[in-house]
């Protein structure tokens, strides 16, 4: 099936994207495990010292994983914790508790750079990234750098994302700054920040970590586990991050502002794809986004909703089982009715055009 050329299309990519397309990347679920598994390399001994206390942990055993919490409870708790300004004891000071969630976002930013930072797959984010239009859109889900890096190197010149906000300047590794002008044929619109922006409190701008023929570097390549300061104020910069947390925040203004962005490139959208992510109850923030820019949609002129696409990949043999419910599907057809499911995955749709299956033999 040809596709209209007049679309205009948004990919809403979650981590089960970068992981169709980069073998090791972590989902949710695996984040605080493979966090402590390397404490050590990552320096995250208070971390490991506050799980193995509050939630009565023991590292001993083959199978000590399965007795975690969820990285969603942890920081749930601190951040309860901190925004109330309640200490969990005597022990969990506000001081150690904000430690201790420093210490599990760096350990999120370590992990994703370690296991993230290779070329892997990337020929398939190539391929993906050159069926795309200057019509179409990305949001992204993931703080993770596999986008971007595809965007970057998927031509011979250097491409330069465009985040929909703006870019004050690039910081490459030898701390030297040069003008940042986004050049890229599509919008990339990163909800949950990224692992390359660091922000300014006190000038309130973004730089990105970068080199200037377009490579791409984790803010946590730079060496320190203090981010640096700015060139300008020496304030030191924070890292632009939405942690996986039911009490998330979007408090930064740019945040705030790819939200808005975002939503309103949704409603316009003719067709929205959802790419590896499960549309999970607790994320209620999203769901509502997701939904009033699909009813909004249909206000637009002629009256006709979005198509809703979803690419999941379901192993066949889970598929063969009696007892399998398809508890994804049946989450997006409850929030949009409507839906065009396809449990072949990222790589197949690539393989067939950006199109389904069906789309591709009909």
């Amino acid at each position: 099936m040809n596709r209209d050329q007049s679309e205009n299309r948004v990919f809403v990519l979650g981590a089960g994207a970068s992981r169709a397309v980069k073998s090791q990347a972590p989902l949710n679920d695996e984040l605080l495990y493979k966090i402590l598994e390397r404490h050590q390399q990552f320096r995250v001994n208070k971390l490991r010292e506050f799980v193995s206390d509050f939630y009565n942990i023991s590292y001993r055993g083959r199978r000590w994983q399965d007795s975690l919490p969820a990285i969603e409870d942890v920081l749930s708790q601190l951040d309860f914790s901190l925004s109330e300004k309640r200490p969990l004891s005597s022990v969990f000071s506000l001081p150690y508790l904000q430690v201790v969630r420093d210490q599990l976002i760096s350990g999120i930013c370590k992990l994703l750079r370690t296991n993230l930072d290779n070329k892997e797959g990337l020929d398939k984010v190539y391929r993906f990234m050159r069926m795309l239009s200057d019509r179409d859109a990305i949001i992204s889900l993931n703080y993770d750098l596999v986008v971007d890096s595809a965007i970057c190197r998927c031509r011979n010149s250097p491409q330069y994302v465009d985040y929909d906000i703006p870019i004050r300047q690039a910081i490459n590794r030898q701390e030297e700054t040069f003008a940042y002008k986004p050049n890229s044929p599509f919008k990339v619109f990163k909800l949950h920040g990224s692992l390359n922006w660091l922000y300014c409190p006190h000038c309130q701008t973004i730089d990105v970590t970068m080199e200037e023929d377009g490579t791409i570097n984790y803010i946590a390549s730079y060496g320190a586990d203090q981010l640096r300061c700015c060139p300008y104020c020496q304030v030191p910069f924070e890292s632009v991050i939405v942690a996986p947390t039911f009490l998330k925040t979007y408090n930064n203004t740019y945040i705030s502002q790819l939200w808005r962005n975002a939503e309103l490139a949704l409603s316009k959208a003719s067709e929205i794809i959802f790419i590896g992510y499960s549309m999970p109850d607790a994320d209620i923030v999203l769901r509502c986004m997701f939904k009033r820019a699909y009813y909004s949609g249909s206000t637009h002129g002629d009256m006709r909703h979005s198509r809703i696409t979803v690419i999941d990949y379901v192993d066949p043999k889970k598929k063969g089982q009696g007892s399998y419910v398809n508890y994804t599907r049946k989450r997006f057809e409850k929030l949009f009715r409507e839906v065009v499911y396809d449990d072949t995955g990222f790589e197949c749709y690539i393989d067939h055009g950006c199109q389904t299956v069906a789309q591709s033999i009909s």
